[in-house]
């Protein structure tokens, strides 16, 4: 998977964290789940990413 694609979803990922929770830690969290669900997707169905 090219890195710009990975970049392009963590930064929407963390835009999206930080509107729906407030503090740092919170959204840093967040944004990490969505992360490691969105590669293990990606793992597990390439044609979707």
């Amino acid at each position: 998977m090219p890195m710009s694609k990975i970049s392009h979803f963590t930064r929407k990922a963390v835009q999206l964290a930080k509107n729906a929770v407030g503090g740092f830690a919170e959204y840093a969290v967040l944004s990490l789940h969505c992360l490691r669900v969105y590669l293990r997707n990606c793992t597990e169905k390439p044609s979707t990413c």
